[in-house]
């Protein structure tokens, strides 16, 4: 794969810049009007939230041998079966309810349960457990860091950006217990497709730019063998690897 050396100077330099951007949100708020039950359920799910955050484990599900979980249920595989809620999912909620309307408030509650849902993150990997077989809160995560980017203060960008960009690389390359690192031929729909959207979220943002380009370039260079990889054995009939149909219209795309 040749990549020009020149296209990360394309990349914004505001925030957002994950899947939307400020060009895009008086677009983004009219769509929404076709959508307000959905948006008014989102809103009474976010303004019921705790001002104030904490991580609440249950307890009855796992016990700690060693520092490492013990599931007490075959049924219960991931962290984030371990916890009432682990912010990540709240914390994408909150920012998707800033951009739409341009409240404060919901970035002040966003920024608050995006770093709970560091702390988890955190906890789980210290623990040697898979936060989940996916990465889907971690996609919530890094979405609400960039969404809610405006609203937090300097040191809170660096202090989650400096952690997301230690631990992100420790889950792609240490422990057995992480099941789905993935890669281009097998879905990317794990931890491994976080090199893209970290280095997205936080190229040149001062906390490790070296590290933020080196996962931006290597998710890049991924994502176009992905794309190769699946225009080779598609033939042009949409198949995307797996003979799974949850697999392959769900988590591959």
């Amino acid at each position: 794969i040749s990549v020009s050396a020149d296209w990360v100077e394309n990349i914004r330099t505001d925030h957002p810049r994950l899947y939307i951007n400020r060009e895009m949100v008086p677009q983004i708020r009219e769509h929404a009007r076709h959508y307000r039950a959905l948006t008014e359920k989102m809103k009474q799910e976010v303004d019921m939230l705790p001002a104030q955050p904490e991580l609440k484990f249950r307890t009855d599900r796992f016990k700690l041998v060693n520092e490492q979980v013990i599931y007490t249920n075959p049924y219960y595989i991931a962290g984030f079966q371990l916890v009432e809620r682990n912010g990540a999912e709240e914390a994408v909620k909150a920012a998707v309810l800033y951009w739409l309307t341009g409240k404060r408030e919901y970035a002040v509650k966003g920024i608050a349960y995006l770093k709970m849902a560091l702390d988890f993150f955190e906890w789980c990997h210290r623990h040697q457990t898979m936060a989940e077989w996916e990465a889907g809160h971690y996609i919530n995560a890094i979405t609400a860091y960039d969404w809610l980017y405006p609203e937090m203060t300097p040191e809170e960008r660096k202090d989650f950006a400096t952690r997301w960009l230690k631990h992100i690389p420790a889950i792609q390359s240490e422990g057995n217990y992480i099941r789905a690192r993935g890669g281009y031929q097998d879905g990317n729909y794990g931890v491994n497709s976080l090199s893209w959207l970290t280095g997205l979220a936080m190229f040149r943002e001062g906390a490790d730019d070296t590290a933020a380009e080196r996962m931006l370039r290597s998710g890049y260079e991924t994502n176009i063998r992905m794309m190769e990889y699946r225009d080779q054995i598609s033939g042009n009939t949409g198949l995307l690897g797996a003979g799974t149909q949850s697999y392959s219209f769900g988590y591959y795309p």
